[in-house]
């Protein structure tokens, strides 16, 4: 194989896949017992049809706790969109190896990491828009962080979530193929229906609450009729705290630019962990500030996790930019902690 730092022109070829799982329960089975069972009888019976088993020797809850006992509160998100990738692997015959590209680079940044990280975090779309090799990388990267960085949890970052069986696959893949050891979830379904993933205590449930894009106000800040001065994001936190996070392993997630909001929504759950994603990229400068890093710790205090992807992973020296992040959260973490200890 030969490494090529310019990538030649080729055409896009979108590739769609649809991958028989083996040992998978009757469909029909499903269809006469789910309006029978509770959705926590029904995941059992799932489990039990043959299902591939989640790694029960996984509890995100204490890996996290670990993580912050070492004074680490920084997630690294490897999203890894090709195009930007400096380097691509050219095979024998002239193509472009998109599975090895991805993979190598995603292990270049894993072992520049792994020693300062929380938790890593995957959004899949990136892996998916490859085809099969993008999904064939997805799942040795994965692989990847298991055997370099064993003790550091991986989060399936994509926001998911829908309705009865839907919920159920989604389970499957998050937890059983790719076996990862938390995931994001719209609230927008409600308790019911997302109740199969708030059934499973040693996964992480982190549920978005306020996101940074532009248009986001225009249904997150939405005041509730019976409390007009009541936001819908803080809607979401209040119930996530009070109904959902009933196995005590639910996070709420938060956009870089919503430092106000983090703060207001900080008096409703006190002690429960929020992740920031976007750091750098969707920051207000576009670049990793140390103010920002600051802004963020004040409204977050403790419990906070900031994650970045493209601020990292596709920076000059993505070891230094990791480092200094997390340098300036230790920075800040400790003068936090300095003036509530006054």
């Amino acid at each position: 194989m030969k490494i090529f730092k310019t990538r030649p022109q080729k055409s896009i070829e979108r590739v769609f896949c649809i991958k028989r799982l083996d040992n998978v329960f009757d469909k029909r089975r499903i269809r006469k017992n789910v309006s029978e069972c509770s959705f926590q009888i029904w995941y059992l019976k799932f489990t039990e049809a043959g299902g591939r088993q989640m790694n029960s020797n996984r509890h995100i809850v204490k890996m996290i706790n670990a993580k912050w006992q070492e004074g680490k509160f920084l997630g690294v998100g490897l999203d890894i969109e090709f195009r930007k990738i400096p380097r691509v692997v050219i095979d024998d015959d002239g193509k472009v190896n998109v599975c090895k590209t991805m993979v190598d680079y995603a292990t270049q940044i894993i072992w520049a990491t792994h020693d300062i990280v929380c938790v890593y975090l995957i959004n899949h779309y990136f892996y998916w828009a490859k085809g099969i090799p993008g999904i064939l990388a997805l799942k040795e990267i994965i692989s990847r962080i298991h055997a370099i960085a064993p003790n550091v949890p991986i989060l399936l970052n994509n926001s998911e979530g829908d309705i009865g069986n839907s919920n159920l696959a989604i389970i499957e893949y998050a937890f059983g193929e790719l076996d990862l050891d938390g995931i994001t979830i719209n609230p927008w379904f409600g308790q019911e229906a997302l109740q199969p993933f708030l059934n499973l205590p040693q996964k992480g449930i982190v549920v978005v609450c306020r996101t940074s894009n532009f248009g986001s106000e225009e249904f997150q800040c939405l005041k509730i009729s019976d409390h007009e001065s009541v936001s819908l994001f803080k809607t979401v936190a209040w119930r996530v705290s009070q109904f959902w996070n009933k196995n005590g392993n639910c996070a709420l997630q938060f956009g870089v630019r919503s430092c106000a909001d983090i703060s207001l929504v900080r008096e409703i759950v006190p002690d429960m962990p929020i992740f920031v994603q976007g750091v750098g990229p969707q920051s207000k400068t576009g670049t990793i500030e140390e103010d920002d890093v600051r802004e963020i710790i004040v409204a977050g205090r403790h419990n906070t996790i900031l994650c970045s992807a493209r601020g990292v992973i596709f920076s000059p020296d993505p070891r230094k930019e990791a480092t200094r992040l997390h340098h300036l959260i230790s920075k800040y973490r400790a003068a936090e902690l300095a003036a509530a200890n006054a």
